[in-house]
């Protein structure tokens, strides 16, 4: 069955991404020539909002051709994270809607005076999120505040800047900077040869209703990703020729296989969603080919729905959390045809759970 390509623009942050396939000179060719490069610089809160608003709003008329707010709102090419200091874990982001998100602790809450809203677990409600539109319009989020960039939020921030160290903002320019005072990280592939792999001949197809084989698909499913999984981390449990002790791990590769070469392709680094999806491109020309992406942890914000949504789920940002996401591309031979098959891995403080 052909599927539609995935959407556009999902995830927000990406700060690693991989590529596995079978051994091909073409795609091998295409995807390292593809290189990016992103910013690191020690900045005031206020600072960085009166650099980014520019971008925001340049964006927004440049890159939208109708007024409705949902389509303006994703616009933004200019993303960005303040990432937590020595002495709190407080952490903002902005996203490509142009809305910075602020993740801040009870104290910083209450001494910042703008409205927000605490997470809705136990675990994490001593933690306020805090949202704040770069644009020249105000959304109206469900459940939500969303406050304008003027002279209130700007005082807020300056007086919050006055108390603490300047932020290390990571962030990606829709243009290359010239200030001296921007670190330019580039980021380029790093490509491994991994010879004589079990390679899996799968057909993807939409999960059945009825329950017995809707079990098996569970389960082919399960290997297939496993399998992807492995050829990223490079492991030998996937050589075709790897006996290890059966007390120290027992591998089955998915089947039906056969033997060849694995490319698996990484960057590391922010990586724009616009990079991402050449990735995505690239990788759907391929016969059989799996990429794998991982959002920063810390971020206040890693997913943002499809227009009209203007809903924000809700998640803790923690070190220790996990978000990623990891697709497999087939296209059978002699076909023109493109399948795909998407499977999330997030946290267990996230509203994505329901």
């Amino acid at each position: 069955m052909d599927f539609p390509l995935p959407e556009r623009r999902r995830v927000q942050t990406t700060y690693g991404l991989d590529v596995a396939f079978p051994a091909s000179n073409t795609l091998r060719g295409l995807l390292s020539q593809l290189a990016t490069q992103y910013y690191e610089q020690s900045w005031k809160l206020a600072e960085f909002a009166a650099f980014a608003q520019p971008y925001v709003q340049k964006s927004s008329a440049e890159r939208c051709v109708t007024h409705c707010l949902s389509s303006y709102l994703r616009c933004s090419v200019l993303i960005a994270l303040g990432k937590p200091g020595h002495l709190d874990d407080d952490v903002w982001c902005l996203d490509t809607r142009g809305i910075l998100t602020l993740a801040v602790c009870k104290t910083s809450y209450e001494r910042l005076g703008l409205i927000g809203r605490a997470l809705p677990w136990k675990e994490h409600q001593d933690v306020y999120i805090v949202r704040i539109s770069l644009h020249t319009q105000v959304p109206v989020l469900k459940d939500e505040t969303c406050h304008a960039y003027g002279p209130k939020v700007k005082a807020a921030f300056q007086a919050w800047d006055q108390r603490r160290d300047p932020w290390d903002v990571i962030f990606h320019s829709p243009e290359q900077l010239t200030e001296a005072s921007a670190a330019t990280k580039r980021v380029k592939p790093t490509i491994r040869l991994s010879q004589n792999i079990h390679i899996p001949k799968s057909e993807l197809y939409p999960r059945p209703n009825d329950a017995s084989a809707a079990g098996e698909w569970d389960e082919s499913v399960a290997e297939l990703f496993e399998w992807v999984g492995l050829a990223c981390l490079g492991s030998e449990r996937l050589r075709a020729y790897d006996r290890p002790d059966p007390y120290i791990a027992v591998y089955t590769p998915p089947s039906p296989a056969y033997t060849g070469d694995v490319v698996h392709v990484r960057w590391m680094g922010l990586l724009s969603p616009q990079f991402v999806q050449s990735v995505i491109d690239i990788a759907s020309d391929a016969s059989f080919a799996c990429v794998v992406a991982n959002s920063i942890a810390v971020s206040p914000v890693t997913y943002v729905p499809s227009p009209p949504s203007l809903r924000y789920p809700q998640r803790a940002s923690r070190a220790q959390s996990e978000d990623s996401w990891s697709v497999v591309i087939s296209r059978p031979e002699d076909s023109d045809q493109t399948s795909w098959l998407l499977v999330e891995s997030i946290g267990k403080w996230d509203s994505r759970w329901g």
